[in-house]
């Protein structure tokens, strides 16, 4: 089955058309992750910094095992619920990339 120069010519233009835009998405995807994910990162690790600062500094009270009890646990219950939040929030606003974000945050909260 031979096809013609035009319709051939049309494939070819469609073709390269659908490459243009993925390594459009592509980059953009890529400068997002270089962007968003360190910062997800530090934003879940600061409680972590913030209980071992105070264990050098003595910021931990009389009772220091039971402060830090309390805040883990509060911090895997604030985690916990926004790594939850992220499906409906993505489907709401209409933000699909989103969803890469939520094992991140879901891995976090049980660190």
């Amino acid at each position: 089955m031979a096809i013609s120069a035009p319709e051939a010519k049309a494939k070819a233009t469609k073709i390269v058309r659908n490459q243009t835009t993925r390594n459009r998405i592509t980059r953009y995807q890529i400068t997002r992750n270089q962007i968003l994910k360190p910062l997800v990162w530090i934003a879940c690790l600061l409680p972590l910094a913030w209980l071992v600062y105070g264990g050098f500094t003595a910021g931990l009270g009389a009772n220091p095992i039971e402060r830090i009890t309390h805040r883990t646990g509060l911090t895997t219950l604030v985690l916990l619920l926004a790594g939850l939040a992220i499906t409906p929030l993505r489907r709401w606003i209409g933000l699909l990339w989103l969803i890469q974000y939520r094992r991140l945050v879901g891995l976090f909260a049980f660190f």
